[in-house]
């Protein structure tokens, strides 16, 4: 499928639908991410032909080196790139954008990729750190959020559960839960990185819509629509549990061989 992608994307696209020409009925129907690796939520988004578009990044932000690689190997430019493509490359390689356009370089637990590290609800709950509770799962449990308070649920006790770090260069900072579950997401996913307090980082799932947003990252009370957030820790280098992601190229390798053996059986 990746390899797919890139190549559409080399030949100049086909069927694209723009996020904005999009209706409640179009987006609500088909796509039903909760629970989907957000990789695939991507990839699902354009091989559907919705695109978004194309990343600001910050004037100081420099494109990491295995991309530009990766796309040179399919003439392609990363400015001529659909958004929801680059966020994919991006994430699969193991990049989260801050809300400011900067790119923070991710780790994850050593044999994980990126789509390994949200926080499922039991392994959060180990913590023992106060919840919200933000209405009813489908299955009846309560759809729960983390509380904001640093006292709450303090860094050395959530660097001991959470699945990813970032080097302590994350400069934007957010004041709500660090962890959310989601329910019924239909939101085409922007990742976004913040601090939330001295060691703990989020990656929320933002919806891309100012308002939305803005609530999102300055309050732990419950929002409109809860997306998805996942909590990270500061990176050390002596910590030997965690380890770079691997690179989209390796991905794509992976992604051919596999497309190989399905042609041939």
């Amino acid at each position: 499928m990746f390899n797919e992608l890139l190549n559409s994307s080399s030949n100049g696209g086909a069927g694209v639908v723009s996020v904005g020409a999009l209706n409640d009925d179009t987006v609500n129907s088909p796509l039903l991410f909760t629970g989907t690796p957000i990789s695939s939520r991507f990839e699902r988004l354009l091989a559907d032909g919705i695109e978004a578009l194309p990343l600001e990044l910050h004037i100081d932000a420099q494109l990491p080196q295995e991309i530009f690689t990766m796309l040179g190997l399919y003439f392609l430019r990363w400015d001529a790139l659909d958004g929801n493509l680059q966020r994919l490359l991006l994430w699969d390689a193991g990049y989260v954008l801050s809300s400011d356009g900067r790119l923070t370089k991710m780790h994850t637990k050593c044999g994980l990729t990126m789509d390994d590290i949200v926080l499922d609800k039991s392994e959060y709950e180990q913590l023992g750190c106060l919840s919200t509770s933000c209405g009813t799962l489908s299955g009846g449990s309560n759809l729960l959020r983390s509380s904001e308070s640093a006292m709450d649920c303090p860094d050395s006790m959530i660097s001991q559960v959470v699945k990813c770090a970032t080097p302590d260069e994350v400069r934007v900072v957010s004041s709500a839960s660090f962890w959310a579950q989601e329910e019924n997401n239909t939101d085409i996913p922007r990742p976004l990185i913040y601090r939330h307090s001295p060691r703990t980082y989020s990656i929320q799932l933002e919806t891309g819509e100012p308002s939305a947003a803005a609530q999102a990252i300055t309050s732990d009370k419950c929002p409109t629509h809860s997306n998805l957030i996942i909590p990270c820790t500061t990176y050390e280098s002596t910590e030997r549990s965690m380890c770079p992601q691997e690179d989209s190229q390796e991905y794509c390798d992976r992604s051919q061989a596999s497309d190989s053996n399905l042609r041939t059986q």
